[in-house]
């Protein structure tokens, strides 16, 4: 079953829940690495799967803000917040937590991980994960560690009693444009405008919900030109900004979509941006331009001729007639303002032929827009 979660019910990070729980009920402790700034609610997420399959859910470790007297040793910590040993003359170690009757089948969520107190867990790891060999498959506690910011370190594999999983290219753009159609019902862009806002948004925010939920409830200015909105979250990030600095996984700019690289707009150049702005747009818009194309050409049949040579070859049907050849042939025969929404149109078409994005004044234009809704 998928999670409730709008963001981790989707496939793509669905998959990555399921992989993880995958894991656990094969009996394999887990190591999770996470770039900074990753999505929430991951913990919550497996909970959510693991009590779906039947399975006990996490209860969680934060080692968050303890001195480092008590993280210090791992198993004597895990004893005393979840198996008391009852022997005061038994040492705390790996094997005395694999074999606790107390922790029979659970999994322990371990946050809070950094620095030295990474290094000091991921020790004790290496020595669990072997204690587990001891321990049948569904009798086992498992670990689950979350790193966030760093590489798990060299030493941890991928074995039988120990699953490494990396937070990498499990967003595809499906996914992304999946949750922005939902997140968009809620926004305030009015919904003549909402497909665009959506395919816009989608190349913008790329595999980061965070993004995508700052766009859904933002104005349509901002998303037709979002430069300063992706400039402020590069700023609350720390990152710098005009693709000054290559992208960097660990910091959480940059990802992988489709299998493709796909660095984080707020981490790119001003032109990678704007391309990006470009290929939302032109999925919504280039249709309707033709569309309105041929409602000229109907309109304007009458006016129209055929064989029509061009400097490359000639045009024997009139619906093969583009909106320059229109303007070309009408502007002799009707008065300028006539053809107003056609040069409109030709315009527009111009600017996305060249890969240049509509400039938010122009979309936004009342005329423009009437036109562009006029389309039967």
């Amino acid at each position: 079953m998928l999670s409730h979660d709008p963001w981790w019910g989707l496939n793509g990070p669905g998959g990555f829940v399921a992989s993880l729980a995958d894991d656990l009920r094969s009996g394999r402790n887990i190591v999770i690495a996470l770039p900074d700034h990753h999505p929430p609610a991951l913990a919550a997420a497996l909970h959510e799967r693991l009590l779906d399959d039947g399975l006990p859910g996490l209860r969680k470790l934060d080692l968050s803000g303890l001195p480092s007297e008590e993280w210090s040793s791992p198993a004597r910590l895990i004893h005393e917040r979840f198996a008391p040993l009852t022997d005061p003359l038994v040492v705390p170690s790996a094997r005395t937590v694999a074999f606790a009757p107390a922790l029979a089948g659970t999994v322990l969520w371990i946050s809070g991980l950094s620095g030295n107190c990474w290094a000091t867990w991921s020790r004790f790891l290496d020595q669990y994960k072997d204690a587990c060999r001891l321990r049948p498959e569904y009798d086992r506690c498992l670990l689950a560690l979350p790193r966030v910011g760093e590489p798990p370190t060299t030493g941890l594999r991928n074995e039988l009693t120990l699953a490494v999983r990396r937070w990498e290219g499990f967003v595809r753009r499906i996914d992304m444009l999946l949750y922005l159609s939902r997140r968009f019902e809620r926004s305030s862009v009015a919904s003549a405008f909402r497909e665009l806002a959506v395919t816009i948004s989608v190349e913008i925010a790329g595999t980061d919900p965070m993004l995508a939920d700052r766009l859904a409830d933002a104005s349509l200015d901002q998303i037709l030109e979002p430069h300063d909105l992706l400039a402020e979250l590069a700023r609350e990030r720390g990152w710098p900004t005009g693709g000054t600095w290559p992208p960097s996984w660990h910091r959480g700019s940059f990802d992988l979509r489709d299998g493709r690289p796909f660095p984080h707009s707020a981490a790119e150049r001003r032109e990678a941006i704007n391309r990006r702005v470009w290929r939302g747009q032109i999925a919504v818009l280039y249709p309707l331009l033709e569309d309105l194309r041929l409602q000229f050409v109907a309109q304007f049949r009458h006016l129209l001729t055929v064989p029509y040579c061009t400097d490359l070859d000639t045009i024997h049907q009139i619906e093969a007639l583009e909106l320059a050849h229109l303007l070309h042939q009408l502007r002799p025969r009707l008065p300028a303002r006539r053809l107003l929404p056609l040069q409109r149109c030709k315009d527009a078409r111009n600017e996305l032929a060249h890969l240049r994005p509509l400039a938010a004044a122009r979309l936004l234009d009342p005329e423009f827009f009437a036109l562009l809704m006029s389309i039967s």
